[in-house]
């Protein structure tokens, strides 16, 4: 991907070619991708007419100024490049924009100036955007959204330090971040880490002081260094990272090296593969990988204490750059499972207990749509017990409890009225097969009813 080198290079190409030079005609092509905010024919008749008199760069993202507004701003995203007729394509280490076709493959736009000359804008993947801004270029987005520009406006080292320090995640992540550092593309980042020592991964809060003024240092030296030979890395230091970092998994490279023989290990940070040394790259401090296995043992040691809730997952610490949690079941729970007794709405074994005729609080089983099996009696009475019917609950309760022994039979002071044999029916056995008891009234009779089912 183009980045501030490569980017200002061909900001210089435009610059030297073009400047002060009018655009007699514009050829552009559809896609709604690559044009933002316009469309390619607005493009086209906007610019046509104008004279390019500057243009500008921050970050990845450059612009042109013509006499009259707006100004195109071009962003050349992965394989965006721009092309002079009759000269050679800008050359990166990726891809190539070299070929003697006219107009190139894969353009957007070719502007046509009054001398002859042509420019023309190309992206292969259609990751560039191309945009027409009315005003200054510089307070509008995306410029306006973006941070410090390491060429043009280099913050000191205190203010570095103190806009790094604020933050929390690993240096990588946060000088690939283009509202921190804009410009700073995959392979800028690695090489400032590689000459400042510090590992990619390292987290941003346990930076020592001597890190961030490396930091400080190398981050300007590299953007210095690769725009001072106009981004021609033939031409970078030979001790340079860049040069051995190319080639990942190739046989011919696979096992990559620096000329001192330290080896060259790619890993996946911020999402981004990642070229480390480890010989001179080392971990230390608070790292992000530590923070979260400290915050995995609270956890565990959360659930033996039984703090937390039983159900919850344990997260197991996260190995590599994957975040997919596994959740693993304690022994505890799987016991409590296992000593549990299963109960089933098939079978239900009702046990009754009696001991003796005084059992008036005796409860019924639940009522149930399914059969139920046998009642069991560990002291079975005089007479055995049937299978209850799957619509007589209460009948069959009221059997046992008839056919149960009195303690002190007594004799009915009056007969036993209408409502109370009535009553009786109800359950299908006659008064004279019921306990003789001592009753006031027919009232009475209902209460212990009411207590036996």
């Amino acid at each position: 991907m183009p980045e501030l080198p490569e980017v200002e290079r061909a900001r210089l190409l435009i610059h030297s070619n073009f400047l002060n030079k009018a655009i007699v005609d514009v050829e552009t092509v559809v896609d709604d991708i690559v044009y933002q905010g316009c469309t390619n024919q607005e493009f086209a008749t906007k610019v046509k007419g104008r004279t390019l008199v500057d243009t500008g760069r921050r970050g990845k993202v450059f612009y042109l100024i013509l006499d009259q507004h707006p100004c195109p701003v071009l962003h050349l995203g992965m394989t965006g490049s721009v092309r002079i007729k009759g000269q050679a394509g800008l050359e990166y280490k990726d891809f190539s924009t070299a070929g003697d076709d006219w107009p190139p493959r894969f353009y957007k736009f070719v502007i046509r100036f009054d001398d002859g000359q042509e420019l023309a804008f190309t992206d292969m993947r259609r990751l560039a955007r191309i945009r027409l801004v009315d005003g200054d270029p510089l307070l509008h987005p995306p410029i306006s959204e973006l941070g410090f520009d390491p060429l043009l406006s280099m913050p000191d080292l205190d203010v570095f330090s103190e806009t790094v320090r604020k933050r929390k995640c690993p240096i990588k992540a946060l000088l690939l971040d283009q509202a921190f550092s804009a410009g700073v593309g995959n392979w800028v980042a690695d090489e400032v880490l590689f000459q400042a020592r510090v590992h990619p991964a390292q987290n941003t809060v346990s930076l020592t002081d001597a890190e961030l003024a490396a930091l400080h240092d190398q981050l300007s030296f590299v953007i210095k260094t690769a725009v001072a030979v106009n981004a021609d890395s033939s031409k970078f230091p030979n001790d340079w990272l860049f040069h051995y970092r190319w080639g990942k998994g190739r046989v011919t490279n696979r096992e990559a090296k620096m000329p001192d023989g330290s080896n060259i290990k790619f890993e996946t940070v911020a999402g981004r593969t990642t070229a480390i040394v480890p010989a001179v790259q080392k971990l230390h401090g608070n790292t992000i990988i530590g923070r979260r296995k400290n915050k995995t043992k609270s956890e565990l040691k959360e659930e033996d204490t039984g703090a937390s809730h039983p159900d919850a997952a344990e997260e197991v610490p996260i190995k590599g750059n994957g975040r997919k949690r596994i959740k693993v079941e304690r022994d505890q729970d799987i016991a409590d499972v296992e000593s549990s007794p299963r109960t089933t709405r098939r079978k239900r074994i009702v046990k009754q207990e009696i001991t003796s005729p005084e059992a008036a609080e005796f409860k019924p089983p639940a009522k149930s749509k399914r059969l139920r099996t046998p009642i069991k009696k560990e002291e079975p009475q005089t007479s055995s017990t049937a299978t209850p019917r799957r619509h007589s609950t209460r009948s069959h309760t009221l059997k046992q409890a008839i056919k149960m022994e009195p303690l002190d039979p007594v004799v009915v002071e009056r007969p036993v009225d209408a409502a109370t044999s009535s009553i009786v029916s109800a359950f299908g056995h006659p008064i004279p097969d019921f306990p003789s008891v001592d009753l006031e009234d027919a009232d009475d009779m209902i209460k212990l009813f009411q207590q036996v089912v």
